[in-house]
């Protein structure tokens, strides 16, 4: 979602008390003519201001909007610097070096310029709305948000402001808030491109696919060029089954800008849904790239390439949740006929059930360990790309992990007669979809009344009603005072003839398992 770029009013009050009138007059009509884009005749005006007033910092920020204006960002730096050389306390130039500074990347001098500009003239919703967009880069979302708020008090009808703060808002799951401030920016700005691809967003992320798809339609209209617009709409299509739509925007958009991390990382994923694995595999290594800021671990060594060094070490480490590691782990067997030893570093919870992983030479160590010596490096879910997996040779054998040889600690409390099903109802509260992925307790209620099943709670976390429900039925038991970790999960889980999961990590544990 694209942030503002907001330059200063079209006619800043003018600072300076040695300026002659006719050098303040020059000076505003200038800025007037740069602002309409007669940038020659503009030229000439400061010409004449720069030989009757050379030193004036409001010259200096005129003749840097000029030559920012004219595409010579490196002049407008210095002529901005020059400005604030001369009156710290103007503002306008503060915000205009702010904004060069994080089109530079150079983020802390940028919040920096905004701050004082905000301390010179804290009625000026510009410097508020872009310090805001800085603090939203660094991912300080409340204070960015708080930031946002401070700009629109000042200005309400600021679209911009509306669009950004929606954004922050979407981000942290506040649904009904984010759509309230996309609303606004649509009744101040109700054609622009931005606007429609917020409501979008916000309502993809709330599963009104309809809804999503014709808003990011909308943004696409006012933008065909636009590659972001492209694959938020691939997003909503994937969303509503149409596939080869999706499959089409993606491409567009990687035309259109080949380096859009999004683009790829959504294709891929699309490309291993519809079983074009190779392809799939090698988009999906975009995810590093992509907003949700996956972070590669040990890149001091080299990466490994899926090559065949039979005398070297592999270390290769878990990057994503328990559930996709427990999906991915599988294909370590792989990688072990082609290396000499393997080194899995994996979360605590999961040490005990990965070292039943059958692979000779391996050694298990946790994220917080030093590892011992190794050669070769790679994340977890880079394992496909690297072994050439194909729909013909992915591992395919369960179970694949095993629970200790222990006796689980619920065996008396199991019912010989029915079918003793394992339940989780709910999942991470903190995930983005937890909303239209978790059920509620009440959902589960009259599981507790049939006559072929045998409840098992496997749910963490359970509010006190359900737990209270589950201690008076006597077709129920709780069994997570016994899920220390997975290992201790998957014993439980074992004695089980069937597992019903909205949590990804314990479906894939009952799978890895082989239990249905």
């Amino acid at each position: 979602m694209a942030l503002a770029n907001t330059i200063c009013p079209d006619s800043p009050r003018l600072s300076s008390k040695t300026a002659s009138y006719q050098a303040r007059s020059l000076i505003l009509q200038a800025l007037d003519l740069i602002t309409e884009g007669t940038l020659e005749t503009a030229d000439l005006y400061l010409q004449k201001a720069s030989k009757l007033a050379p030193n004036n910092p409001d010259l200096q920020f005129a003749l840097g909007l000029f030559h920012e204006e004219s595409g010579d960002a490196a002049q407008a730096q210095h002529l901005y610097e020059q400005a604030v050389q001369l009156d710290s306390c103007h503002a306008q130039a503060q915000i205009n070096l702010g904004l060069l500074h994080g089109q530079n990347q150079a983020l802390g001098q940028a919040e920096a310029c905004f701050r004082q500009a905000i301390a010179a003239a804290t009625h000026l919703p510009e410097a508020h709305l872009n310090l805001g967009n800085i603090l939203q880069r660094t991912n300080r979302l409340p204070e960015a948000e708080a930031a946002y708020r401070r700009a629109l008090r000042l200005d309400p009808t600021m679209a911009t402001g509306h669009r950004n703060l929606s954004s922050i808002l979407l981000w942290q799951n506040r649904h009904a808030e984010a759509l309230q401030h996309a609303l606004k920016a649509a009744q101040h700005d109700p054609v622009n491109g931005e606007t429609h691809n917020a409501l979008g967003a916000i309502f993809k992320a709330t599963q009104q696919i309809d809804k999503a798809e014709a808003c990011f339609r909308l943004a696409l209209e006012t933008d065909r060029e636009n590659a972001a617009y492209h694959t938020n709409l691939a997003g909503a299509l994937v969303d509503a089954g149409k596939l080869n739509q999706a499959q089409y925007h993606y491409q567009q958009a990687i035309q259109l800008n080949a380096m859009l991390p999004d683009a790829h990382h959504g294709l891929g994923m699309l490309q291993l849904q519809t079983g074009n694995l190779e392809a799939g595999w090698k988009n999906y290594e975009w995810r590093w790239q992509t907003a949700q800021q996956n972070k590669r671990r040990h890149e001091g060594k080299q990466e490994w390439n899926g090559e065949s060094t039979p005398d070297k070490t592999l270390l290769v480490y878990c990057e994503q949740g328990l559930g996709d590691s427990i999906q991915f782990v599988r294909f370590l067997a792989h990688a072990a006929e082609r290396v000499d030893s393997i080194i899995l570093e994996c979360p605590p919870e999961a040490a005990d059930l990965f070292g039943t992983v059958r692979v000779e030479s391996l050694t298990i160590i946790t994220a917080d360990r030093t590892p011992p010596p190794y050669d070769f490096q790679i994340a977890l879910l880079s394992l496909p790309k690297a072994l050439g997996a194909t729909l013909e040779n992915i591992p395919k054998g369960v179970p694949y992990l095993r629970p200790s040889s222990q006796a689980s600690p619920i065996d008396s409390q199991l019912s010989s007669q029915k079918l003793n099903v394992g339940l989780i109802w709910a999942g991470n509260p903190q995930h983005r979809n937890d909303a239209f992925r978790s059920m509620q307790w009440t959902d589960c209620v009259p599981l507790l009344e049939t006559d072929f099943a045998h409840v098992v709670s496997l749910q963490l976390n359970a509010s006190d009603k359900a737990n209270a429900a589950i201690a008076k039925s006597p077709n129920a038991i709780d069994a997570t005072a016994h899920c220390r970790d997975l290992a201790a999960t998957a014993a439980i889980i074992n004695q089980l003839d069937l597992v019903i999961s909205v949590d990804t990590a314990m479906a894939h544990l009952a799978g890895a398992l082989g239990k249905p």
